[in-house]
């Protein structure tokens, strides 16, 4: 018996990667509404997912009952893809925050009471997260930009020069003592 090796494009095996790490990091990865897939392509894809995943067949992703570790760890992945997860993951959280709000019982009174300050809390540290991940992804964008220019307009010795200037330590801006001050008021 001969085995088949149907031709691979390295563009398939990214997007099969990318939707078994989406899945794996959130069980309603297909049925959010930014999925542009269609009823059809979704069914296939869980098929797939079903058939690519280790589980007994009754797990909550449609046959998986124990989902593996990630596809890629965060080692590998570029820095854009690692603030991507982290955006994704907070979104996921605040989704299921929401979605646990709908299961309460409206006449438990103090359970409705901890899950509120409870999600204020989390509310909280999720938009401070948030602020975090968009402030270093726009110090490490800057970051790149500006190497990008050094690259582009310097010569490897004006880089060299630029980046041991810029890998010394910041100093305070220096205040002017006050016989300065009193000589400035004098003029």
């Amino acid at each position: 018996m001969s085995n088949y090796y149907p031709e691979i494009e390295l563009g398939a095996l990214l997007v099969a990667e990318a939707i078994l790490a989406g899945d794996a990091n959130d069980p309603l990865y297909l049925d959010r509404r930014g999925c542009p897939y269609d009823e059809a392509t979704k069914q296939q894809v869980r098929e797939f997912l079903v058939a690519v995943r280790p589980g007994d067949g009754d797990g909550p992703r449609g046959g998986v009952s124990s989902p593996p570790e990630a596809v890629r760890p965060a080692a590998v992945m570029s820095a854009t893809d690692r603030f991507g997860a982290l955006d994704g993951e907070l979104t996921r959280l605040f989704d299921e925050l929401n979605n646990y709000s709908r299961r309460i019982d409206i006449s438990d009174t103090k359970e409705r009471l901890q899950y509120y300050r409870t999600a204020t809390s989390l509310l909280d540290k999720l938009t401070s997260l948030s602020e975090r991940i968009h402030n270093v992804r726009s110090v490490s964008m800057f970051h790149t930009r500006v190497l990008a220019v050094f690259d582009e307009i310097l010569t490897p010795d004006q880089r060299t020069v630029a980046m041991e200037k810029l890998e010394q330590p910041l100093e305070p801006p220096r205040l002017p003592a006050a016989s300065e001050v009193d000589l400035l008021d004098a003029e």
